[in-house]
């Protein structure tokens, strides 16, 4: 069973972190100014020292965030909010699983990502929309954000005995739930349920408790080797 002061320290590593541009990795270094020129993968020659710098201009939106442990797999959560949606700021829920150094201390991750902001491009106006005219406060810069408009992460853990391989997800009968791969050697299917309510809001998440879907809706052992986990798309029996 692990200690409360490691289960602390696993939870509290769930975050966003800052993203540095390259506009300001330009700022430090303008006495030292290089030629830029793309990576394409298998032509372009580069040395071991060269150092490679993201390009805000190839990206519409982009966000870091940490999970504390490494996470394989992730799946992305079917929400209400409508299909196909650009407007900006978005939102967005995932489900991930951890490869944690320790089996006990692996877990199954609920997460919602809002307040999901466009990244502002050279010549566009801040608070400008590409759809509409209108201001809505949608675009940011890359490497600097007002404290009110920093993007959000709430998150649900789910104690998971050993490495999540693979994590998918789907609706059965009107619930979320997921399937996880251990590297155990067992296949689990789990209610999110609860989960999804707790990230909701603060009153929810208070009354969620780490350990309360830690016992899976369905469990098969001895899994020795799959190449996928994908649902079926036939329609569950009723």
């Amino acid at each position: 069973m692990a200690s409360i002061e490691e289960e602390e320290k696993m939870g509290s590593d769930v975050e966003f972190v800052d993203v540095e541009s390259d506009e300001a990795i330009a700022d430090d270094d303008d006495d030292d100014e290089e030629e830029v020129v793309p990576f394409v993968p298998g032509k372009s020659n580069v040395d071991e020292d060269t150092e490679m710098v993201q390009d805000d201009t190839a990206y519409v939106m982009y966000h870091q965030a940490q999970t504390g442990s490494p996470c394989l797999s992730f799946d992305i959560i079917k929400d209400q909010l409508g299909d196909n949606r650009s407007r900006f700021p978005l939102t967005t829920y995932i489900v991930a699983g951890t490869q944690a150094d320790r089996a006990h201390l692996n877990s199954v991750i609920v997460m919602r990502m809002s307040n999901l902001k466009k990244l502002k491009q050279p010549g566009e106006e801040e608070g400008k929309d590409d759809d509409d005219d209108d201001d809505d406060d949608s675009l940011i810069d890359s490497d600097e954000e007002d404290e009110g408009e920093l993007p959000e992460l709430n998150t649900a853990m789910i104690s998971h005995l050993g490495g999540v391989n693979r994590i998918r997800g789907t609706k059965l009968h009107g619930k979320q739930i997921a399937a996880t791969w251990s590297d155990t050697g067992s296949v689990n299917v789990w209610n999110l349920e609860s989960a999804l309510e707790s990230v909701e809001s603060q009153e929810a998440a208070s009354k969620f408790s780490r350990d309360e879907g830690r016992v899976p809706l369905s469990s098969a052992s001895r899994v020795i080797r799959l190449k996928g986990l994908p649902w079926t798309g036939v329609p569950p029996y009723r």
